[in-house]
């Protein structure tokens, strides 16, 4: 699942800057994933996929499992943006079981959060609630916001066809606590809420909408998971 973003055009000036100020052979993967991360937002999907490969390579030279996981990841996430689901899979697997080995919540529910969608995409809905559940449980477990928020951006979108007043109040739910926590969505997020909400708007009126919406806003994410999760 994408990092959060702020600023991604400063960020990427300012990593540019000290790349070169200093010797690019003694750097570790960061600046790479940061810069990745930035390429993707201009949708540069080949720059991006250079640039996380160099950061994969770079933390393997390291010995850093977490830096490996970390690139694995955001390859994953490049894939998928490309429509390469089995290699995105793949590579959302690889980081997922470096995470269970360095006992990592965040990267465990992150892990499971990017198979659940790769599931969606390929239209398999109980495997992708399966994950998400386990995301979400593991988010909840340690406090991890982001993790939460994905949990009910994706369980959204797995139930925006069947249940669209569900599928509004987990948005809204998500969206208050975007608000709250000042988390950013990265671009895989956003494309997702984006066509959540529109799926959703034809298939509700503007008012029970607007209702569900508030709706969510004021039970919660946690709630609204717990609910619907075990439903």
């Amino acid at each position: 699942m994408a990092h959060d973003l702020g600023d991604h055009v400063a960020a990427e000036r300012l990593t540019r800057e000290q790349i070169r100020a200093g010797d690019t052979r003694q750097l570790s993967s960061a600046p790479f994933v940061s810069l990745g991360i930035a390429a993707e937002e201009r949708g540069d999907l080949d720059q991006a996929e250079s640039l996380h490969t160099k950061a994969l390579e770079r933390a393997r030279r390291a010995k850093s499992r977490l830096g490996v996981a970390v690139a694995l990841g955001n390859i994953g996430n490049n894939a998928l943006a490309r429509g390469d689901r089995d290699n995105a899979a793949k590579s959302f697997r690889e980081s997922l079981s470096l995470a269970q080995e360095l006992g990592d919540p965040e990267g465990i529910a992150i892990g499971l959060s990017n198979l659940a969608l790769v599931a969606h995409w390929d239209r398999d809905e109980e495997t992708a609630l399966r994950r998400y559940r386990e995301a979400f449980d593991t988010a909840r477990s340690v406090g991890f916001t982001g993790g939460i928020i994905w949990s009910a951006l994706g369980v959204a979108a797995v139930e925006v066809e069947d249940d669209a007043s569900t599928a509004t109040r987990l948005l809204g739910a998500a969206d208050a606590l975007l608000s709250e926590t000042g988390r950013v969505l990265g671009h895989q997020e956003r494309r997702l809420q984006a066509e959540v909400k529109q799926h959703a708007q034809e298939r509700l009126p503007a008012t029970a909408f607007r209702a569900a919406w508030a709706e969510g806003r004021r039970i919660g994410a946690v709630t609204l998971l717990s609910e619907t999760l075990r439903a």
